[in-house]
């Protein structure tokens, strides 16, 4: 299965190139300040500012936002939505 919360995370890093470039720049000292590594730092960052993104846009469900923009086919986007639906309701129990 795709991993459709990562494509969307590239293309938001691909199209906050600044973000991105003043999150690797500021990794080095922060990171190890945190006790993680320098790629870890930022991939946390990065995520971060990608869930903020969302929330501003007013998304209630980021991984349903992502299967339905990224998903070509509709019908399977769909299913991979229900399925997910239903795995929810399956954990809590309905």
């Amino acid at each position: 299965m795709k991993d459709y919360m990562q494509m969307d995370l590239d293309e938001f890093r691909k199209n906050n190139l600044p973000l991105y470039e003043k999150i690797r720049k500021d990794a080095g000292k922060q990171s190890a300040a945190l006790g993680m590594s320098v790629q870890e730092f930022v991939s946390w960052k990065l995520k971060e500012s990608h869930a903020e993104y969302l929330i501003r846009k007013g998304v209630q469900d980021p991984f349903e936002y992502c299967v339905d923009k990224h998903e070509q086919d509709s019908a399977l986007a769909l299913k991979i939505i229900d399925e997910y639906r239903k795995e929810i309701a399956r954990h809590l129990g309905q």
